[in-house]
């Protein structure tokens, strides 16, 4: 047969797209689409293609358009390939189409699939066989008893609210224990917004929090970020997404009650186990845009839930979990985003743009 160039771009459960170009226009090709070596559907390559016509395929026509003669489920799709009738030969798939299908379909079969729930890596708290990890580590002394109680939650939930008495007293004080670098000065304060620093210190040190941070991140944590909550916040948001970052799936988000008032916490139930990809096979892991998950959550029939974070409890929040704060009108609530600080970004600190404070226990705030 004369050399054939061709391509294998879309891929559904119902069809298959793509072009099969030969120089010997004698006759049209046929392709046929194969799964597990059986022919599910054929076509010809006949459809004008005008974006072939123009890098010099022929005429141009030399399209197909493969319909099955069954659906296929999602599971397969993979594993669908195209080949010219007569040839062993597979086009070559030129994108992931069908890929996406197949993750969600995947996960929705098989929740607890051997995977990570995110391809960027995670917390060993994102694992599958994280509350056999737990179990271990309990067992062995490396986390006590207390706080696997809130490990544990935080695993199943998504998230875990603490009573942590911070940030009040931490406002009203310095922070013992912090120490600043030589070009560190106090933050400014806009209205009543109180000492941002030391708050964030408050939270830090405070050892319900730090018990818990630390092993989730298994190591010191690093505040990176911080936002101050008035009234509704921005809306819903996935914390591995607020930032870049080297690791999306190793990181948390806090949350605390710069007043005594109540913050409201609204998650969308279980959205940590849902799929990563969205319908235009965006990663939801990395795309700030709230519309990627949200999209996938109303895809997966998410359900949003209310909880409350009452004054000196600090709401824990994993990588994964779709959420939104809200505050009363007229009050303050502190969001902290927070990774290990073994995988510090350092080119944000050497930029010069931020100021470096240290606690006693280690830990570190970016600001």
């Amino acid at each position: 047969m004369t050399a054939v160039r061709g391509s294998l771009d879309v891929v559904s459960t119902v069809n298959a797209m793509g072009w099969a170009f030969t120089a010997d226009t004698r006759k049209k090709l046929t392709v046929q689409a194969m799964l597990n070596h059986a022919i599910v559907g054929e076509a010809i390559a006949d459809h004008h293609r005008p974006d072939l016509a123009a890098v010099g395929m022929g005429d141009g026509n030399c399209g197909f358009k493969i319909e099955f003669y069954q659906e296929i489920d999602p599971l397969y799709l993979p594993f669908i390939v195209v080949k010219i009738e007569g040839s062993d030969v597979d086009l070559p798939r030129a994108s992931m189409s069908g890929y996406s299908e197949y993750f969600s379909a995947l996960y929705r079969k098989f929740p607890v699939s051997s995977r990570h729930r995110s391809v960027f890596g995670g917390l060993w708290t994102d694992r599958i066989d994280a509350v056999s990890l737990l179990k271990d580590r309990i067992d062995v002394g490396m986390i006590d008893g207390d706080a696997g109680e809130n490990l544990s939650t935080f695993i199943q939930d998504g998230f875990v609210i603490v009573d942590a008495e911070a940030p009040r007293e931490a406002v009203a004080k310095p922070a013992a224990g912090a120490k600043r670098g030589d070009s560190a000065s106090p933050p400014a304060r806009r209205g009543k917004i109180p000492d941002l620093t030391e708050a964030v210190c408050g939270v830090l040190q405070a050892t319900p929090v730090l018990g818990l941070l630390k092993p989730i991140l298994e190591g010191l944590p690093l505040a990176l970020n911080t936002h101050v909550i008035e009234g509704s916040d921005e809306g819903f948001r996935q914390a591995s997404a607020m930032e870049v970052l080297r690791s999306p799936g190793e990181c948390v988000t806090i949350i605390v009650s710069l007043e005594d008032k109540l913050v409201d916490l609204d998650i969308i139930r279980d959205s940590h186990l849902f799929p990563e990809f969205s319908a235009q096979a965006e990663s939801r892991w990395v795309n700030p845009a709230g519309a990627v998950a949200i999209d996938v959550a109303l895809r997966e029939q998410g359900m949003v839930d209310n909880h409350l974070v009452p004054p000196g409890s600090v709401a824990i929040i994993g990588p994964g979990l779709i959420h939104r704060a809200r505050t009363e009108s007229g009050t303050m609530a502190l969001r902290v985003h927070c990774t290990p600080s073994r995988i510090a970004p350092l080119d944000r600190i050497l930029d010069g743009s931020r100021k470096e404070t240290v606690l006693k226990s280690g830990a570190r705030i970016w600001m």
